[in-house]
């Protein structure tokens, strides 16, 4: 008789195989691994690689600091991700965050975290993104909408989007594969157009902007103070990546595709920021980026497209800058779905733990 006792990952598995955790509902793993990280880039890249920029330069008093900001707002998030694809791979469960915290500190703790980031945090989340998706369609579209209409355009693009996730994670991830990619191929292109236009000879890009300094009355005096301010604008861009362990129950082979999709996808968003900003930055000056941020109908993105490619043709650097405002719609959107898609299973996962209404356990 085989008196040896089991392994911990063969008691991990024996207890996961009970007749109480079989008779749980469970959910379908339905995602691969590049949805998975396109739920880890999606989620991230909304508005804040767009909007950041010209907040920094209003507060940064020189490009270098800027820069380092993105770089250790980078490194965070790459460890962020190393430490979440830990615990992703020891409780590859529905939930995400609520579920760590609740092995971590208990229930009581866990039902915080969970009806805060389900019933709050990303239910206001989600609204401000609608409402930025509606200004920024305002502006495309040349028409100023009423509250009414503002509020009635939000709420009808979250019904539109809560639809598309009710009908299965599948679509809902169908929808965040297609919007990452057109958005991180148009990011892409911004990063690489300084290095594309030298084969033509029309070099726009402005060597001093990386070296000058930018001072006004309004920048605080303390470099501590102005560093804490710009990372604050940072981690607004780089936050959004710990959400895709909310569906770790729905991805297939976890073990796997979930430390790929945080870790490779951290990275991937590491490289990408710090290229697009070396652009903008490579096209404005810290002066040119706090006017265009002091005028409410222009954004440094769509102004360092449009010096990059007027010089090419005219047409070209109009028809940029509208393309950018419509690819920005579908960043907001993008993100927007995933923050529909993840607060579902926290609910979901406090249900099947008896620590919110039963029947949102029931698939």
């Amino acid at each position: 008789m085989n008196t040896e006792l089991p392994s911990t990952h063969e008691q991990h598995a024996v207890s996961t195989t009970t007749s109480d955790e079989s008779n749980r509902p469970s959910l379908v793993k339905a995602l691969g691994k590049w949805s998975a990280m396109a739920l880890v880039v999606g989620a991230v890249i909304g508005s804040g690689i767009f909007a950041k920029p010209g907040a920094n330069a209003m507060v940064g008093n020189s490009v270098g600091l800027i820069m380092v900001a993105w770089t250790v707002g980078g490194i965070i998030t790459v460890i962020g991700g190393v430490c979440l694809a830990e615990l992703a791979l020891m409780m590859p469960k529905a939930g995400g965050t609520y579920v760590y915290i609740r092995q971590a500190y208990g229930r009581i703790p866990a039902f915080l975290a969970g009806w805060n980031e389900s019933v709050f945090f990303q239910s206001c989340g989600n609204s401000a993104l609608a409402i930025f998706f509606v200004i920024n369609l305002s502006s495309l579209l040349g028409v100023e909408f009423s509250n009414v209409q503002t509020v009635g355009t939000a709420i009808s693009l979250i019904a539109i989007l809560t639809v598309v996730n009710c009908l299965g994670v599948f679509w809902g991830g169908l929808v965040q594969n297609i919007t990452t990619v057109i958005k991180v191929g148009f990011l892409a292109l911004i990063a690489l157009l300084p290095i594309l236009l030298l084969f033509v000879e029309i070099p726009e890009v402005q060597a001093t902007n990386y070296t000058a300094n930018f001072s006004t009355d309004k920048t605080p005096d303390s470099l501590v103070m102005i560093f804490t301010l710009v990372m604050l604008n940072v981690m607004w861009a780089y936050s959004g990546g710990w959400m895709v362990t909310g569906i770790a129950e729905e991805i297939k082979e976890p073990q796997k595709n979930l430390s790929l999709a945080l870790i490779g996808g951290a990275i991937v968003l590491f490289v990408i920021y710090i290229a697009v900003n070396i652009a903008f930055h490579g096209a404005l000056s810290l002066e040119q980026m706090v006017e265009i941020e002091n005028d409410p109908v222009r954004l440094v993105p769509q102004e360092a497209i449009s010096i990059y490619l007027t010089p090419v043709n005219a047409s070209l650097g109009q028809l940029a800058k509208a393309v950018l405002s419509s690819v920005i719609l579908v960043s907001v959107f993008s993100a927007l779905n995933t923050g529909l898609l993840t607060p579902p299973r926290v609910l979901f996962a406090m249900a099947r733990d008896e620590m919110f209404i039963p029947a949102f356990a029931k698939i």
